[in-house]
Formats: C-alpha cells, sequence, structure tokens
C-alpha cells in the first residue's frame, strides 16, 4: 500500500483482541504485493486482524499505527532490493521501542538467506518459503507464549491453494491499474487507423503551425509511419497488475530461484506446482472489477504473471477462453518451445483469445549459454517466433541476461547484437525487448556456486545483498569474471548498463 491514509482493518466494529493484530510492511511497489494479501486472508480465517503498510512510510507514521493499533508481530516481507535497508531501520527501531512485539521476516530475501538472517538480533523469526499453513500458527504460539515455534520457520506450500485469496480490499486497487502501453511496447490489435488518415492529420496541424516547415517535415513523418505502420494499433486498454493463478515452476534453469524446494515445496519437501481453479479465478474477476468500479475504473485486461502457467496445459487454456469470454485482455509469459510446438498452436490460441502480448524469458543469443543454463530452448526458436509474431498480431517481448559466470565474451556480444537489431526495427514492430539485464547470482542456485568458483564475494551481511542486483553499476567490482571480457566489450556493456566499466580504475 503506497498511500498509508487509507488504512483499513479487517472491521471497524470487530472486538478482536488488540493482542492478536498483525502488521505487515512490505516492499515498496507499483505492483500489488500478493504475498502478504494472502497471508492476510489466511490470519482472517484464523480469527486474527491485520494491517498492511509500505515500507517507505515515515516513522512518525509508523510509530502513530504501533501506538494506535498495538500488534503483538510485524511481518516484514522483504525482497532482495535496496528497500532491505529500509526493513532493516524499521526492524531495529520497533525493537528498540516497542520491545513487546514480536518481529517476523518473510519473504524471498529471509528464504534464500536465511542463515544471514538468522544472525541478525533485530529478527525474531525467520520465515522461511510460503506461510498460508504456518504463518497464522505462528502468530498464536507469539500470542499465546506457547514457543512451539524456533527462530527458524519453516513455511511450506499449501495442499489446498484454492482455499486462499489474496485480500483485495485490503489495497486501492485502482493503483494498480496501468493503461496497455505500461507494457506492450508493440502496436496490438485494438481500434485501427489508417496511416493515411493519420499523416493527413499531422500535415494538416504541421501546416495550421508553420507552412513552411510542412513539406519537410511530412516527408520524415510519413516515412517513420511506413517503417512502423502495421495499422497504428492504439494501446488503451486499462490492465490490472496482476493475478497470479498457479505457484512453482517445474523447470531447472540454473540461475533461478524459482524451481528451488524451500520456495515451492510441500509439508514434506518436496517440490511441488499448485493452483488454482477456473471459478477461483472467475471470483478474483468479479472481485476485482466490483472494487475497480467503486473507484470508477473499467477493468479491461489482466497480467497473469504465474511462475509457470502452463504446467495444466487444459486448466490454462480454459482460463484465457473464460477472459476472451469476458471481454477481457491479458499478458501472459509462456516458454518458446511451447509457443512452437505443434505448428505454433499456442500462439494461435493467444491471438484467438485476445491476448495483448506474450513474454518469453529468451535469456540469450547464444545456442551455447543456452546449454550452459539449461535453458532447455533450441536458439532457431526465437527467429520463428519473431516471424510468426507478425501474423498472430501479437507481441512478443524477450527478456535477456549477461554475464554469467561461464559466459564467453563472443555469447554477450551475440546477445548485445541481438537485441540492439531486435530495437532497431529489424524484426518488426511485433517484436520487442526487455533488457538485457545483468545477471544476479541467487544463493541456493547452481549460478550462484558458479559465481562463487569464478571470484564472486558474497556480501558481507544479507542486508548488503540488497546492493546486488540486475541494473547494479557496480557490476565489474561485484561479478569479476566480466573483468575479462575485451575492452570493446566492455565498452558495449557500458552503454547498457552505465559507469561499472569507467568507474573501475584498473581498465
Amino acid at each position: 500500500m503506497n498511500k498509508n491514509s487509507d488504512l483499513m482493518t479487517d472491521s471497524d466494529n470487530q472486538s478482536t483482541n488488540q493482542s492478536t493484530r498483525v502488521l505487515f510492511i512490505t516492499q515498496s511497489s507499483a505492483y500489488p504485493q500478493l504475498g502478504v494479501l494472502y497471508l492476510i486472508d489466511a490470519l482472517r480465517q484464523a480469527g486474527i486482524e491485520s494491517l498492511v503498510v509500505s515500507c517507505d512510510i515515515p516513522a512518525e507514521n509508523l510509530d502513530s499505527i504501533l501506538t494506535d493499533y498495538r500488534p503483538a508481530v510485524v511481518g516484514m516481507s522483504v525482497l532482495t532490493a535496496p528497500q532491505v535497508v529500509e526493513f532493516k531501520g524499521h526492524s531495529i527501531r520497533i525493537k528498540n521501542d516497542y520491545p513487546e512485539i514480536s518481529i517476523v521476516w518473510g519473504g524471498v530475501h529471509p528464504t534464500i538467506l536465511s542463515e544471514e538472517c538468522m544472525d541478525s538480533s533485530y529478527i525474531d523469526f525467520v520465515f522461511i518459503g510460503q506461510g498460508e499453513d504456518v504463518f497464522p500458527e505462528l502468530v498464536l504460539d507469539i500470542v499465546n507464549g506457547t514457543k512451539k515455534f524456533t527462530k527458524r520457520v519453516q513455511g511450506h506450500s499449501p495442499q489446498t491453494l484454492d482455499r486462499y485469496s489474496p485480500a483485495w480490499d485490503k489495497v486501492s486497487l485502482s493503483q494498480y491499474l496501468f493503461s496497455e502501453r505500461h507494457s506492450v511496447r508493440s502496436p496490438v490489435t485494438r481500434v485501427q487507423t489508417s496511416a493515411a488518415m493519420v499523416f493527413d492529420q499531422i500535415k494538416s496541424d504541421i501546416q495550421a503551425i508553420d507552412p513552411g516547415l510542412s513539406s519537410d517535415v511530412s516527408v520524415h513523418v510519413l516515412e517513420d509511419i511506413k517503417k512502423w505502420d502495421v495499422g497504428l494499433y492504439e494501446l488503451d486498454k486499462s490492465i490490472f497488475y496482476y493475478l497470479i493463478t498457479s505457484r512453482g515452476c517445474p523447470y531447472s534453469c540454473t540461475f533461478c530461484s524459482e524451481p528451488l524446494q524451500i520456495m515451492h515445496g510441500n509439508a514434506e519437501g518436496k517440490f511441488t506446482w499448485n493452483s488454482h481453479d477456473l471459478n477461483w479465478v472467475k471470483c478474483q474477476i468479479d472481485v476485482i472489477r466490483e472494487r475497480l468500479a467503486r473507484d470508477g475504473e473499467d477493468l479491461e485486461g489482466v497480467g497473469i504473471w504465474d511462475d509457470m502457467f502452463w504446467v495444466d496445459k487444459k486448466r490454462a487454456r480454459t482460463i484465457l477462453k473464460y477472459l476472451a469470454s469476458e471481454g477481457l485482455t491479458y499478458l501472459i509469459e509462456a516458454r518458446p518451445d511451447q509457443l512452437i510446438r505443434d505448428d505454433y498452436s499456442l500462439y494461435n490460441f493467444l491471438g484467438e483469445t485476445n491476448c495483448s502480448q506474450v513474454f518469453i524469458g529468451a535469456e540469450s543469443a547464444s545456442q551455447e549459454t543456452l546449454d550452459y543454463i539449461k535453458k532447455h530452448t533450441d536458439l532457431e526458436d526465437y527467429y520463428r517466433l519473431m516471424k510468426h509474431a507478425s501474423i498472430v498480431k501479437v507481441p512478443l517481448r524477450m527478456s535477456f541476461i549477461v554475464g554469467f559466470p561461464g559466459e564467453t565474451d563472443e555469447s554477450v556480444n551475440k546477445t548485445l547484437d541481438f537485441c540492439e537489431t531486435v530495437t532497431n526495427g529489424a524484426y518488426g514492430p511485433w517484436v520487442n525487448i526487455s533488457g538485457p539485464k545483468i545477471f544476479t547470482p541467487y544463493p541456493g542456485t547452481v549460478e550462484y556456486d558458479r559465481a562463487v568458483e569464478a571470484g564472486f564475494v558474497k556480501p558481507a551481511t544479507h542486508v548488503d545483498w540488497g546492493k546486488i542486483h540486475r541494473s547494479t553499476e557496480a557490476y565489474l567490482e561485484c561479478f569479476p569474471w566480466m573483468r575479462n571480457y575485451p575492452s570493446a566489450t566492455l565498452e558495449r556493456l557500458e552503454h547498457h548498463f552505465g559507469q561499472g566499466y569507467s568507474a573501475l580504475t584498473t581498465h
């Protein structure tokens, strides 16, 4: 929640014991923090009241809430990002000024850096993994003083995901409504306007301002229209960010933390992919649409950002058909091999069901690197998909990473060449690039171990990990193997990523 004045409790009239209250502090973000919204619902089912604020809340505002609301537990939902410093600051202040409150850190950060968080005196409990089934038990244990839990608390994936739903009433949903243009970087099949009409209007406008400039300027405008025109589709749909309908990914890319059992393990510690059914999705769409309508907003589309939406293909297609039947467009992720299979069956289906954009984690334009990170992807599929994008008229957005510990100079340059070529329009307006981004070594992954072997120095504290991210300008300092690239490559990296190259005095 970005507006601290919009705070809401489960019920203003509910006579809940104040000692069973939980205050959540979440990452400040343009997107809803769904993990906490699910936990609020789990607590509600256990009769526990909760409140949520953003980590950018001023200290005096937080003090006022702590004094008036008197929570027994403050839950910090922490990502490994620069804001981890704010979470540490809030934790230390609460520990010093409100020693009766228990502080629980949960989320991705304490899950992948559990040992480091365990060493922090300002954290009372380090919660690992998913919390819906376990976190309410921890809160009641703290309130009742039974001390069944140690500092390290192991969560697990819910056995039945449909039992829980995000507590949408805790946030203002209109703040998560964006124009389609926010994510879709290419034209999409919405409202078509002819290039001639646009050109005539521009020419008329120019003539009205300065008749002497109209000829030269109009020629350049027309050339730009010809270069990019596939109908000049307007990007005006309102997309709600975002809806997650399943959890977990069964693939094993060496750089990704999602397949880790600590992230998606069941009560027995085995990896599990679990999902919501169609009725749950229908209910969420109804709730979101109703709450947006209260703010005078229309729901015209949703972003579906599951780790791997397509594990159950029948279920996936049923959900997308439902969205289309409701007149909703959608953003979706998929793997290249899924889109290419059976003569582009899935990609064609996306075009038939009103998809605004399909996003793929392409990662590299080098087959050698794709094999190295176990992407299980054929590079030639990228070229096939780019060609097919203009046929189905569903924008293809491709994400790339450079700087894997074992990546060669040739591989890096192939990826940079690919990204620049696509960005310059060589494959048409239906294909665009996200990134490239810098590789980040997350603990617990194969690439983290490779990074350590290649000279990566683990940050001194878990808070220092907040400085390690996909756009850090200190990339050559953090990732020493990248210093071995030739100067020409380092200059190309500087063009994309900033001062990492020029700030490193040894180059």
